[in-house]
């Protein structure tokens, strides 16, 4: 029986099968009706009340952590839930409470287990909520909820715009089940949470990515820049490690930067990072997120997936004007791919990496920082507010622009670059503050950008700074007309004004020399072409002088390289001094100098600026209180119509230079044909030179030191013969100052040595003797100031001659150039084993102080003082003081140039002991020397000769 009918029946008036009965039904039908509506009217009531309640909530600003409190707060109380907890997946298996309601204090800080079947990860996994009304004996609730003595419980998916990002769970210790009208609502409530956590998550990114942006923009190194980039990264994406991949044009992609990685992974990870610049994938130029990294890359996986637990990968391309620049990665160690949200914070940040690397390539400003910021704008036309962020935080212009070149918007930056508040600026026409030479490019760019949507132009324009100045800026137009977060074309103005600046001072110091403000040697071969092409169109010449300073090594090496700008810079004065006014001077480099003369017709037009240089050339040089004289030696050469090349001018000139210095110095000598025959003669004997050593032409003579008293030979000195095949013997003058001047004299000299070692060693074991014979060699300045020519002496070992028999011959000009130097070097050798001689004894001027303090062994007089002897006396007290004085410093003397026996006999006489010349032998080669060995000493075995 219907229960709205049981009082009728109760009265017994009216029983069931009376014709009133009828009535009855009806009534009590219409009233039960009347009491669900109301029931569902109050549910109703109540839900929406609840409804309001949570979105009133959700709806408040504040702290995120706050306003989850108070929902989970609210929901415990509307529902009756002694437990409310929203969980947030750690990315290892666990759920870690973001907020909670009715957890004990020890369980909001470590995170809620979840087996792999349990509910909390079959709701992440399917997105669909979970009902149970006996939680206490269900194995697929958490244990933790289990000890909490939960009964009823509903899990809740909390999804956002693209997936479920966490579960919201409520529990009540009572056995009062949740209800499917309670779910429902509870499900759109964890949706709205859901969003709000996202919408938070993107404050927090956006938040990370200006103050990033900001941090990295103060680095104007690239690989500070970079490696800041990097560090920064993985807390922008939520990430563990992060690398970035830079490749320049035609070069192989570098890991320049990583962060978060042990040691061990970090080669595996940097060859994965720059292989996968080759992956199809990331070829579109966006971004890429690779979920399954270990199954993924194949081949490029890591190579040791247990030591390197990276399982996610996320790919931003960094490019650059539509060429990529590099490439950005993010490495998630748990199986959690990167969301929607997070590739597109990924690729505002690259952008931020772009211009911030752009800036510091181009000084702090250049065109690709542009297009990457423009490409960041672009990025962020979904929301105005982040638009206006990034724009506030650059130092460049950004303006809306409509079609016709109307400001709607300018950023703060006007008030430093255009001089004006950016609240004035909307309503007027940009054109009206573009220079009007450039107001037609603006215009142009204007209607070329609003024919494409999306299309970026560039171009370069100079706008109004105040009233009366001018700038210089880089301007890209990008339309986003059809973009309704912008509505108009996006214009970044970048100001270049001092780069503009920089670059023209950069051309200007391309072609000057900074040291003496002449013209430099490009600068100067640019103007003598042009000069050429002119003469040969003229019918005319041009001229060269080429010259250098004589005595400026000297000047440089004993008071400095300061000393020596300076004297270069005071040439570079009288140089202008004595010039045309169209003329041309330089500084090709070191000391040497050029002057170009135009409209020459013939040199004697030349002579008189020649001698005029000269002259100022000689004039002593007033520097640090004393005077210094330079001088100079001169070439000049003449071009010859339609046959002269630059190159051939300056060797011409170059060549009439060295010939003016071998004639005495300074002078100018004017180049003719012989000298050029003469120049291509010492080129060819120099190659030959370079190749006597391999062809066998070398050849050491020996001449032998004989004692003054008795006529033995106690020394040989070796000396370099080269028997030119067509040239015949070929003597020292003719071979040293081509080795020295080239520095092939460091290879000759070596080799001389090590032959004369070996032959002398070998006329010891011959013709022993007490003492042994000795062997002297001489060293060239460039020999002497070889660096290793210590390592050299001592690397002759034991197999060549006992370092005790040889001496070493240096001149005395050699060692006063540098004293210091030279003493260092001596003692070295001395240290060595080596024995010491100072050659050419008195022909320089010699120095009491310089000989005490140079540990020689031995002086040889030389024999300008020995061929008059006999006949001057002044020559005959230089040398027998001479003797006295190397016996007060306990040295031997040896006499060079002995050709008579009156000499040989007054120079015993003086207390010489041992005397070197043609009277007893000249160089003589080795069979020639060993048959007067043989003769002194006696034969002992084959002969050994080498």
């Amino acid at each position: 029986m219907d229960p709205a009918l049981e009082p009728a029946a109760r009265t017994g008036l009216v029983s069931p099968g009376d014709p009133a009965w009828a009535e009855w039904d009806d009534v009590g039908r219409l009233r039960t009706a009347c009491d669900a509506a109301l029931r569902a009217a109050r549910a109703a009531i109540r839900d929406t009340t609840r409804l309001t309640r949570l979105l009133t909530i959700l709806s408040e600003s504040g702290p995120l952590d706050l306003l989850l409190d108070r929902m989970l707060l609210t929901l415990s109380e509307l529902y009756s839930a002694d437990i409310v907890v929203l969980l947030d997946p750690t990315g290892t298996g666990a759920f870690a409470p973001l907020a909670a309601v009715g957890l004990p204090e020890e369980m909001l800080h470590q995170p809620l287990s979840s087996a792999e079947n349990g509910y909390v990860a079959t709701v992440m996994r399917s997105g669909a909520p979970i009902l149970t009304a006996a939680a206490s004996a269900d194995s697929q609730v958490d244990s933790q909820l289990r000890e909490l003595a939960a009964e009823s419980a509903v899990w809740l998916p909390v999804v956002d715009s693209h997936a479920t990002r966490g579960v919201l769970v409520l529990a009540r210790c009572q056995p009062t089940p949740f209800v499917h009208a309670e779910v429902n609502l509870l499900v759109a409530m964890a949706y709205r949470i859901g969003l709000v956590l996202q919408e938070a998550q993107r404050s927090v990114q956006l938040e990370r990515i200006v103050r990033a942006g900001r941090e990295i923009s103060r680095h104007l190194d690239e690989s500070v820049a970079s490696s800041e980039a990097v560090r920064l990264f993985p807390g922008v994406v939520g990430a563990n490690a992060a690398l970035l991949v830079l490749r320049d044009p035609g070069a192989a992609p570098v890991c320049v930067a990583q962060t978060g990685l042990d040691p061990a992974w970090v080669a595996a990870c940097r060859h994965l990072a720059e292989g996968l610049f080759a992956d199809p994938r990331l070829a579109t130029g966006e971004p890429c997120n690779i979920a399954d990294l270990p199954a993924a890359m194949g081949p490029l996986a890591l190579d040791s997936p247990n030591r390197c637990p990276a399982r996610v990968l996320l790919a931003v391309p960094i490019q650059r004007e539509e060429r990529m620049r590099g490439m950005l990665y993010a490495l998630r160690f748990a199986p959690t791919p990167f969301d929607p949200d997070t590739l597109q914070v990924a690729t505002l940040y690259a952008g931020q990496i772009a211009a911030a690397l752009e800036n510091a390539r181009l000084y702090r400003a250049a065109r690709d920082e542009l297009a990457e910021r423009v490409r960041v704008e672009e990025a962020l036309h979904v929301s105005h507010e982040r638009f206006r962020a990034l724009i506030h935080s650059v130092s460049d212009v950004i303006a809306i622009l409509t079609a016709d070149g109307a400001i709607r918007y300018a950023s703060p930056a006007v008030e430093a670059l255009w001089g004006c508040t950016a609240e004035a600026l909307p309503g007027q026409n940009v054109l009206d503050r573009v220079h009007p030479e450039d107001a037609d490019t603006m215009r142009n760019l204007l209607s070329q950008v609003c024919e494409q949507a999306s299309l970026t132009l560039t171009g370069a324009v100079r706008l109004r700074q105040g009233q009366d100045a001018w700038r210089d800026f880089e301007v890209i137009l990008v339309n986003l007309l059809d973009e309704p977060a912008v509505a108009g074309i996006v214009a970044t103005y970048h100001d270049v004004t001092e780069r503009k600046t920089f670059e023209q001072e950069l051309t200007k110091l391309a072609f000057r020399d900074p040291l003496t403000g002449l013209a430099n040697r490009t600068y100067f071969r640019d103007r003598l072409r042009h000069g050429l092409a002119r003469a040969d169109a003229e019918g005319q010449s041009v001229a060269v002088v080429f010259f250098d300073l004589d005595n400026f090594k000297i000047v440089n090496d004993s008071l400095g390289h300061a000393c020596g700008d300076q004297v270069l810079r005071v040439v570079a004065d009288r140089v202008r001094a004595c010039l045309r006014r169209d003329d041309t001077a330089a500084r090709l480099g070191g000391d040497e100098f050029t002057v170009l003369v135009e409209g020459v017709t013939a040199v004697d037009q030349v002579m008189p600026m020649a001698d005029r240089l000269i002259a100022k050339l000689r004039d002593p040089i007033r520097l640090e209180g004393r005077d210094l004289f330079v001088g100079g030696s001169m070439g000049i050469a003449i071009s010859t119509p339609h046959q002269d090349s630059t190159d051939d001018l300056l060797r011409k000139a170059d060549l009439a230079m060295y010939h003016a210095k071998s004639s005495g110095k300074g002078r100018y000598a004017i180049f003719n044909t012989q000298l050029n025959a003469a120049a291509m003669e010492r080129l060819d004997l120099e190659t030959e030179l370079r190749q006597a050593i391999q062809r066998k032409e070398l050849r050491v003579y020996y001449q032998p030191v004989v004692s003054l008293d008795d006529g033995r030979i106690r020394e040989v000195e070796a000396l370099v013969r080269w028997q030119h095949p067509r040239r015949g013997l070929v003597a020292p003058d003719g071979i040293l100052p081509i080795a020295e001047e080239t520095g092939f004299i460091i290879e000759l000299g070596q080799w001389v040595l090590e032959e004369a070692c070996r032959q002398v060693r070998a006329w010891q074991l011959r013709y022993p003797g007490d003492p042994p014979l000795f062997l002297s060699v001489n060293l060239s300045a460039r020999q002497f100031r070889h660096a290793a020519l210590v390592s050299e002496i001592v690397a002759l070992g034991p197999s060549a001659l006992d370092s005790r028999s040889l001496t070493l011959e240096i001149t005395e000009s050699v060692l006063i150039h540098d004293p210091v130097g030279a003493v260092a070097k001596l003692e070295a050798l001395k240290e060595a084993g080596v024995r010491l001689a100072i050659d050419d004894f008195g022909r320089g001027c010699s120095s009491l102080n310089h000989l005490k303090r140079f540990p020689v062994d031995t002086l040889k007089i030389d024999r300008s003082l020995i061929q008059n002897v006999e006949q001057s006396p002044h020559d005959k007290a230089i040398v027998q003081s001479m003797v006295a004085l190397a016996a007060a410093f306990g040295l031997s003397v040896i006499a060079e140039g002995i050709e008579t026996r009156e000499q040989a006999a007054r120079l015993r006489a003086l207390g010489c002991s041992l005397g070197q010349g043609y009277l007893f032998a000249p160089p003589l080669p080795a069979k020639a020397l060993e048959a007067l060995l043989e003769e002194e000493r006696g034969y002992i075995g084959p002969s050994e000769v080498l």
